[in-house]
């Protein structure tokens, strides 16, 4: 490239196909060469031939935008992500077409093509990673640039992470507000810790490692740990209950409920003091095997949430499907109940009152400021979690002394 062309360089942008595996499964490589050649020509003929080839490696695409203002040129990227399904190839009856993903720099002249072109990548794999078809970066410190290469170095380590004890049990509180209630209930959370020493927050790794079959991997190192790993604590301090998470992926392995029934076994507690909970934004891909697998959790004895309910759709279906016992409703509604005027404090008002009349427990989530905890509490919400009620803490320090529960956030 000619320093006339530097100059004129607007962007890079990096598109990649979708599902290429499924339609090789379904049509052959000989199908897919196809239709990346007729893709290839397509952005050829949008944004001219000599801006535009395919990348070995990846099998992706990468356009040099130049010649043309931003607007124009990001509006072309839009245009040629919405022609990709037309890009469709015949076999036999069937047509056949895909979509695509695409990452884009909007560069400035600090940096040289090839590192602009890794960075695009970064943006193409950070648009497949959140199920969307365009992640722009404006510049290349964009903050959250670096937040997805963090959150990708974090998922590339993950499996070292467990391997080294490097994953960090935390644990929040869950608070009954019945005076009469006794015991101590917390969520069991973890963060990593990379190989500086940081510690990492689950939102900065667990997204993407739940796109992946290694949440289930994660899920028993943190089950195991929190269960196995504390046995002795957590038989001498029988106030305590837990509460574990579980992705969807894992609730659909045909062999998890009995893993657990041996896991608790093995610990030598009692079943009734966990409580496991179902992430509603988590896919659950074998319904009938989920079905199993909380059926033998509740005839172990342990308790069955659905979290983030009320976050979309699916909840309601597996509050039908799951034999559950709570629900945990999204921090996002309860965030929203102070303000009359928005639906949510309807909405809250009426799963409130539909789990009431199914006999569950509820538990508000992300309860920040002493306003929503009175506004749940005269919605009836017995039990709350959030930074109101306390923060997140090491997992081993919930074994010392309990905290004085006089004053939720205190």
């Amino acid at each position: 490239m000619t320093h006339e062309d530097k100059d004129g360089l607007r962007g890079i942008c990096v598109l990649g196909l979708n599902y290429t595996d499924q339609l090789t499964i379904a049509g052959g490589d000989r199908l897919v060469r196809a239709l990346r050649a007729s893709v290839l020509a397509m952005l050829r003929a949008t944004f001219g031939a000599d801006r535009v080839y395919e990348a070995p490696s990846s099998g992706s695409f990468v356009i040099t935008l130049q010649g043309a203002p931003r607007p124009a040129l990001a509006a072309l990227v839009r245009t040629a992500l919405d022609k990709v399904p037309g890009c469709r190839m015949r076999t036999g009856s069937v047509h056949f077409s895909t979509t695509a993903h695409s990452g884009v720099i909007w560069s400035g002249d600090s940096l040289g093509v090839g590192e602009l072109t890794r960075i695009a990548a970064a943006a193409c794999a950070a648009a497949y990673a959140r199920g969307v078809d365009l992640v722009e970066y404006d510049s290349p410190d964009t903050p959250q640039l670096q937040a997805d290469i963090q959150s990708a170095r974090l998922l590339s380590d993950a499996v070292s992470a467990m391997d080294e004890s490097r994953l960090i049990l935390y644990a929040q509180q869950i608070v009954d507000t019945d005076p009469d209630s006794t015991g101590r209930h917390y969520e069991v959370l973890v963060k990593m810790q990379d190989r500086k020493g940081q510690e990492h927050s689950p939102a900065a790794f667990l997204p993407l490692v739940e796109r992946t079959s290694m949440i289930c991997t994660m899920d028993d190192w943190i089950i195991r740990h929190a269960i196995l790993g504390h046995a002795a604590v957590l038989a001498q301090h029988d106030d305590i209950h837990i509460s574990l998470n579980m992705s969807g992926r894992t609730l659909s392995d045909a062999g998890f409920g009995q893993g657990i029934v041996q896991i608790v076994a093995q610990a030598g507690i009692d079943p009734a003091r966990i409580q496991f909970e179902i992430t509603e934004t988590s896919a659950i891909h074998d319904l009938p095997s989920a079905k199993i697998n909380v059926r033998t959790l509740r005839d172990l004895g342990c308790s069955v949430a659905l979290d983030d309910f009320g976050a979309g759709l699916s909840g309601f279906s597996y509050l039908t499907d799951l034999d559950v016992n709570c629900v945990k409703i999204d921090g996002g509604l309860v965030a929203n109940v102070v303000y009359p005027k928005r639906r949510e404090l309807k909405i809250v008002e009426a799963l409130v009152a539909l789990c009431a009349d199914l006999g569950l427990d509820v538990v508000g989530e992300h309860v920040s400021s002493a306003q929503i905890y009175d506004i749940l509490t005269e919605l009836g919400v017995r039990k709350m979690q959030g930074y109101f009620i306390g923060e997140a803490v090491p997992y081993a320090s919930i074994f010392g002394p309990a905290p004085d529960q006089a004053a939720p956030g205190g």
